[in-house]
């Protein structure tokens, strides 16, 4: 089975489109274009019609085989099997998915983001607390995930640390990357 990934920060559900057709995003997507694990498999954003357009790169001239819905539902991580079209989504990773990266060894797919609790509506009442840095690993055959905070060492029952335990946290997660033994990541903040 080849199995390609992308996030639901790729694309929007067609009917948030402005009159145009188009979704203006404020950010650029995080993945508009993956090649799949085996390089056989392209999976292409499609903004203004909210979908992922996947390719067989198998000859040499890309083939259009399919095309995907991507939906706005809390669905962190979409998971698309190019053979058949079939789409799996992993759910309750994070709030904000920043990046991804597959694991070379393990096939597993490591999502990098922000998860926080906004349990305030009014601004004048809140009374922050940190947002916690998470990664997440997930099996894509499985689905199997585990979520670990980025930043265990912090407090979250309290809006204030002292520097120097601030300096020993990862605040923006923008980037992921492993080596090619699967066993050292990398993250951009």
């Amino acid at each position: 089975m080849r199995v390609a990934c992308a996030t639901t920060l790729l694309c929007a559900a067609a009917g948030l489109a402005g009159a145009d057709g188009f979704i203006n995003f404020e950010t650029a997507p995080v993945h508009p274009v993956e090649l799949g694990p085996d390089g056989r498999a392209l999976a292409v954003c499609n903004l203004p019609d909210g979908r992922v357009e996947l390719f067989d790169l198998s000859t040499r001239t890309p083939q259009l085989v399919g095309s995907v819905p991507v939906g706005m539902p809390d669905r962190d991580l979409a998971i698309i099997d190019t053979a058949t079209l079939d789409v799996r989504y992993a759910t309750g990773l994070m709030n904000i998915c920043m990046n991804l990266a597959v694991n070379p060894v393990s096939g597993n797919v490591t999502v990098i983001g922000t998860d926080a609790t906004n349990e305030r509506r009014f601004e004048p009442l809140l009374r922050g607390t940190f947002l916690r840095v998470n990664l997440a690993s997930v099996n894509p055959s499985t689905l199997a995930t585990t979520v670990i905070d980025l930043n265990p060492h912090l407090d979250y029952s309290t809006s204030s640390v002292p520097q120097s335990v601030r300096d020993l946290s990862l605040g923006d997660p923008r980037g992921i990357v492993w080596n090619a033994s699967g066993r050292v990541s990398a993250c951009t903040s």
